[in-house]
């Protein structure tokens, strides 16, 4: 949840607006910062950028919303399944699984947007979580 906090009022607005040290980091190798500012502006370019930037920044940060939680959610699932079938993976390599997660992370900031995140984990997270509740 916390990740999905920070993506959301801090890391989104920032690629977009080109400014601060999460755009910074990403902007050091030479290639990146172009390929990361595509991945999270591409679904919000419906949006003038001279008149309404809150909503592009808005809408880059209910991106970086989704990042984390499709990672949580195929990190989870597949050590659910992987301890099912050995059981005790469940109480082992914990910093591994830990580093695992943080570079995951650190890759799906390349990811574009859509249609993964905006569209089809959208909806999949939508109906999962009804299910969950009901």
């Amino acid at each position: 949840i916390i990740l999905a906090l920070w993506f959301q009022y801090h890391v989104g607005p920032s690629i977009v607006r080109r400014s601060g040290w999460a755009w910074k980091l990403y902007s050091l190798i030479p290639g990146t910062g172009k390929m990361v500012y595509s991945a999270w502006y591409d679904p919000c370019d419906q949006y003038d950028p001279e008149t309404e930037i809150k909503l592009i920044e808005q809408c880059a940060g209910n991106a970086g919303v989704y990042r984390p939680m499709f990672l949580s959610t195929l990190f989870f699932s597949l050590f659910a399944i992987a301890s099912g079938v050995v059981p005790s993976l469940n109480r082992e390599a914990w910093p591994a699984k830990y580093c695992i997660f943080f570079f995951s992370m650190l890759v799906c900031m390349f990811i574009p947007s859509d249609p993964l995140f905006s569209q089809i984990y959208l909806w999949f997270a939508r109906f999962g979580a009804a299910g969950f509740v009901v």
